[in-house]
């Protein structure tokens, strides 16, 4: 006789019930995970988070190249001390201090341009030309060579604001221009600095000359080449993202009555882009020996034409 297995009907009863249980549990896991998910692609795909600008004021740049383009300024700007012109008091010798990045650094070693221009006019006196131009520099850059020692190329450059000089050329920084940033926010960033640093050197030296001068122009369709690998397209960025940033450097000099130099306009061709005869022709950024000579020239005829020195 065999033995035959009886189940309990309370054993099964209770199978059942565990297995309803289960599917429940199973179900309400799905769900969730599900809401889950759907949260979440809400939040990646349509709430797109904001970012929050600086608030700003737009003004249109002057120049030939886009009479159409606008910059944002900061509204919260730095109060300048003022732009009173002192003037120079007569002396035997005079200097000249020039401060920006290597636009102004190319310039070191062809002082004696500068000062054959200015002898011409200004005879029987001495010039003495001081180069605080830092290759690869921006504008953020410039305080701390108006209030510490520097090192540049393994020579010490004094404080400028223990330096005795007669006029200062401040050059834009457009050609090291703030790439991390948004292009509007960067242009709030130079303005600003712009602002201390004509502060800081008006309170260092009341009595002497501040001057801007905004370099010779990038060629949109050259720029960089033999030096940077670039497509067309970025090269023509690259120059423009530049030339923004020289633009705002001139219309700050403007905006709060400081004397400017406007070498960038004078380097344009008719059709308004950068002139090839005064950019070099190794890196098609840097000045050429012409570009050299036209800057200095420029610079000779600003301080004779406007009598910034006595004779």
């Amino acid at each position: 006789m065999s033995d035959t297995l009886i189940v309990s009907p309370i054993v099964t009863e209770e199978k059942s019930h565990q297995k309803k249980l289960f599917c429940i549990i199973v179900s309400i896991i799905v769900v969730f995970a599900l809401a889950a998910t759907g949260v979440l692609y809400y939040f990646l795909v349509f709430k797109k988070p904001t970012v929050s600008q600086p608030k700003s004021t737009s003004y249109t740049s002057e120049t030939k190249t886009s009479s159409k383009s606008s910059y944002l300024v900061n509204k919260d700007k730095v109060q300048i001390l003022g732009s009173e012109k002192p003037v120079i008091q007569t002396k035997k010798e005079y200097t000249i201090l020039l401060l920006g990045d290597s636009m102004v650094d190319t310039l070191r070693t062809h002082d004696t341009i500068l000062i054959d221009i200015l002898k011409e006019y200004y005879q029987n006196k001495e010039f003495k030309i001081l180069n605080y131009g830092f290759g690869s520099t921006n504008i953020i850059s410039v305080k701390d060579r108006i209030e510490k020692e520097t090192d540049y190329q393994n020579n010490y450059y004094p404080p400028i604001k223990n330096v005795d000089y007669d006029i200062i050329f401040v050059e834009s920084f457009g050609h090291n221009p703030l790439s991390q940033y948004p292009i509007n926010s960067g242009l709030d960033i130079q303005t600003k600095e712009l602002g201390e640093i004509y502060n800081s050197l008006k309170e260092a030296h009341p009595d002497s000359r501040i001057v801007f001068f905004a370099t010779i122009s990038p060629n949109k369709k050259l720029y960089g080449s033999n030096n940077v690998d670039l497509s067309e397209e970025d090269r023509i960025k690259w120059a423009e993202e530049r030339i923004s940033y020289i633009k705002n450097h001139i219309q700050f000099a403007k905006d709060n009555g400081i004397q400017i130099l406007n070498i960038f306009e004078k380097s344009l061709t008719e059709n308004g882009d950068g002139n090839l005869r005064y950019i070099s022709d190794v890196d098609y950024i840097h000045p050429s020996a012409e570009g050299v000579y036209f800057i200095y020239e420029e610079i000779g005829k600003f301080i004779i034409e406007n009598k910034l020195l006595p004779e």
